[in-house]
């Protein structure tokens, strides 16, 4: 069976309406229930990219336990590309989205773009907890 960028999109599609957030690696390997192969996760990873310029999902890299939602520790983790339609999970990780309909690759390093003051006005808050807790130890 032909497991091209077409069929991983509407797959994901499928998913995201069962799931608001999925892992793109771990569906890839359960559909195929062996460890993919740099093909098909090359098609993989084409598909997410165009479902989060069409804006039917955001694309973010995210520890698997912040995608799903655990707020346990991500030491030994590696980071993975996860699609998502959970607002809130975009708004709590800003600067790990990779992609979406308004914010394209590298849209971190545009310090006057629209999405980085946004992301920073987002994060504001965590960040003024955490400086105050740093400047303890000063």
């Amino acid at each position: 069976m032909n497991r091209g960028i077409a069929f991983w999109r509407e797959f994901f599609l499928t998913q995201l309406g069962a799931e608001s957030t999925i892992i793109v690696r771990d569906v890839v390997a359960e559909v195929l229930q062996r460890p993919p192969t740099r093909s098909e996760m090359n098609a993989a990873r084409k598909a997410s990219h165009q479902i989060a310029e069409a804006g039917q999902a955001v694309l973010m890299g995210l520890y698997p336990s912040q995608a799903r939602g655990e707020d346990g520790s991500s030491y030994g983790q590696r980071r993975a590309a996860c699609l998502t339609t959970d607002d809130a999970l975009v708004r709590r990780f800003p600067f790990c989205v990779k992609r979406s309909a308004t914010q394209g690759p590298g849209w971190w390093k545009d310090k006057d773009s629209e999405a980085f003051k946004q992301a920073q006005e987002a994060t504001r808050p965590e960040r003024e907890r955490l400086h105050a807790v740093l400047s303890r130890f000063r």
